[in-house]
């Protein structure tokens, strides 16, 4: 953008006023979209913008126009609790405490803006890329740290989520069912305020993550939702159901009507590595989680499954270094089924699983001087009158002479055999793969996994 032209006197005045850059004489419109969404990247204290096509930088304080050259580079200042910012113009900073805005002049696909570091979904540093839209840039009260938010429209947004959700390879099917399926969670999530760019929300990487076979899937389903009873449904989805999704309060903890269990046959794609799979831990890293450090687990039990397969409860029982024993249940009494997939102490892919012990002997110590091994899970003891017990537990207790000693397992590793991959409510996204190769519609697919939905153009 081009400095006005003002005459000397002014443009010195101004220089002095803002730090070497002019105002223009107009408070600035910001841009506005249709279903416009906001979402939240993460950035460090000092990062650069750089737009191309028609923008304008708006100082949020005033309302009015920032004249800039090339890049912009915006930092944080703890003194004053303000944004900062300079361009190629030169090398003062102005400041606002209520931040800038990057606007579009005009709406247009060869707008864009490149942030030069930010931390994209999965990124396990901060990256350059590129989005649509404007751009705000403001203080975070919280931490005190800046705030970079995307603004664009919803159908621009899913562009950059469709390729990070699914696969662009797909058919295009497929891509159709996740366009609709995540137009809806952006549409009702966006009432809190803002989205983030992670799978807390939808994974967003902007245009950079844009590819032509989900761009396509996103224009033809352009403003189609998915509704049960006229109102938009929270189209929850996951990557893989394991061969039967739930119903929505068995793994949380409110019954949605449209959330209900379905045989999923269609999950098990050869590309699908997560419909079976297998997860080993340590004892100890698993008593560590559930109780205390230097626990160790000694028996876990599954106490209940839903009729879909997944694990409702569970208990945990572990002993101290000093020979302790507890027992917790999990989830606790208020917790939510999906709560199991992270309390062991490493994540598990899915609730619907087994759990196995292997190697779960111990030596014993003969009277003859010899050894005996012992099975201490499924093993049979026996009792006077002629009666027996099956061992539940994953350790025994022995009485000697003097005391009561403890026989621990011979292995400390615990083996979880699974199926599917995420929480297992609506869409599966390979189910949804392998119906759209089976020649299903995208609305098909989605009344597949969703109980008693329409389509409709909103």
């Amino acid at each position: 953008m081009k400095l006005r032209k003002v005459t000397k006197g002014i443009l010195a005045f101004l220089f002095v006023l803002t730090g070497f850059f002019t105002f223009s004489d107009f408070k600035a419109n910001a841009a506005s979209y249709d279903d416009q969404v906001n979402v939240r990247l993460v950035v460090p204290e000092t990062f650069k913008l750089t737009p191309t096509g028609s923008y304008r930088l708006v100082n949020v304080d005033n309302g009015r126009s920032v004249d800039y050259r090339g890049s912009l580079e915006f930092r944080y200042s703890r003194t004053s609790n303000a944004i900062g910012v300079r361009s190629d113009l030169n090398n003062s900073y102005i400041y606002s405490g209520r931040g800038f805005r990057l606007e579009e002049r005009t709406p247009s696909s060869g707008n864009s803006v490149v942030v030069n570091q930010v931390r994209v979904a999965g990124a396990a540093s901060y990256t350059s890329n590129t989005y649509r839209g404007s751009m705000s840039v403001r203080v975070n009260e919280n931490d005190r740290r800046p705030r970079l938010h995307n603004e664009l429209g919803i159908e621009d947004y899913l562009k950059g989520v469709v390729p990070r959700e699914a696969i662009a390879s797909w058919p295009i099917e497929a891509l159709k069912a996740q366009s609709v399926a995540a137009r809806n969670y952006a549409k009702l999530n966006m009432s809190k305020g803002y989205l983030v760019d992670t799978t807390t929300d939808q994974v967003y990487a902007g245009k950079t993550a844009e590819h032509p076979n989900t761009n396509r899937a996103v224009d033809e389903t352009k403003g189609r939702y998915a509704t049960h009873n006229g109102n938009l449904i929270t189209a929850f989805y996951h990557s893989s159901s394991g061969g039967y999704t739930d119903d929505s309060e068995n793994v949380w903890l409110n019954a949605v009507p449209y959330i209900r269990a379905v045989e999923d046959p269609y999950d098990n794609n050869p590309g699908n590595s997560r419909h079976s799979w297998t997860t080993t831990m340590t004892r100890s890293q698993i008593g560590e989680a559930v109780f205390e450090r230097g626990w160790t687990a000694t028996d876990i039990t599954i106490e209940s499954k839903s009729r879909a397969g997944r694990v409702q409860s569970m208990t945990v029982t572990g002993m101290s270094p000093s020979g302790r024993v507890d027992t917790v249940r999990i989830p606790s009494a208020n917790g939510s089924a999906d709560s199991i997939r992270w309390s062991l102490g490493q994540s598990l892919n899915s609730t619907k699983f087994d759990v196995e012990f292997p190697d779960q002997d111990a030596r014993v110590r003969l009277p003859g001087g010899g050894t005996s091994s012992v099975e201490l899970n499924g093993a049979k003891m026996a009792l006077p009158g002629e009666q027996t017990i099956t061992l539940r537990s994953n350790q025994m207790q022995v009485r000697t002479a003097n005391s009561v000693e403890v026989i621990r397992p011979s292995s400390d590793t615990v083996v979880f055999n699974g199926n599917g991959w995420g929480h297992g409510l609506g869409m599966s996204q390979w189910g949804a793969a392998t119906m759209a190769q089976q020649g299903y519609s995208y609305t098909e697919i989605l009344q597949h996994y969703y109980t008693d939905i329409r389509i409709e153009r909103r």
